[in-house]
């Protein structure tokens, strides 16, 4: 398309004549101050952002960690022999007359561990059907546990834990119904 097509008037020739007479005014003297604080401001965000103002601050960081590691070091060495070490823990799977003392609650002359606990966890219960007995039917329950020992020695602060299997067979008697006592 031409532009005498879209402009068949003249209008933008018209228009391009009134604008090339207008001259630009000069600022107003408020505006010009502002602008000149503006400046200023961004000016001095950008001084006080650069990174060689953080180096003091870095400086300062290091030297406070390093005379906090100087100081855990002394202390370390003049208090070191009061930390206690790590305990050291022994646990064995082994049948309770390996123990090192003389069973549980029972103090050996050579030993220095004191008991600390014993408990017994009920691992699976399980039945093993009705049987017939002299008294008649019963019931086998089959109960397996884990045993566990505990034993502690308080000068070295050495624990020995021991845990041991156990199985229980428990046959409970059974009463028939009042219809099948009755029969012969």
């Amino acid at each position: 398309m031409s532009e005498e097509s879209r402009d068949p008037d003249g209008e933008f020739e018209r228009l391009e004549a009134e604008l090339g007479k207008l001259k630009p005014a000069r600022l107003q003297g408020r505006f010009l101050d502002e602008l000149r604080r503006d400046r200023q401001r961004i000016d001095d965000w950008r001084e006080s952002t650069r990174p060689d103002r953080s180096i003091p601050g870095m400086r300062a960081a290091l030297l406070l960690s390093g005379a906090c590691l100087l100081m855990a070091g002394v202390l370390f060495l003049r208090y070191g022999d009061r930390i206690p070490g790590p305990a050291t823990e022994q646990v064995a799977d082994a049948p309770a007359t390996t123990l090192p003392v003389g069973g549980l609650g029972a103090e050996s002359t050579e030993s220095r561990f004191l008991p600390v606990s014993a408990q017994g966890y009920l691992i699976e219960a399980s039945t093993g059907g009705v049987r017939q007995s002299e008294e008649g039917p019963v019931e086998e329950m089959i109960l397996e546990y884990r045993d566990a020992y505990h034993w502690h020695d308080p000068e070295t602060g050495t624990n020995i834990r021991l845990f041991t299997p156990r199985t229980e067979q428990i046959l409970v008697p059974r009463s028939l119904p009042e219809s099948e006592s009755s029969l012969p």
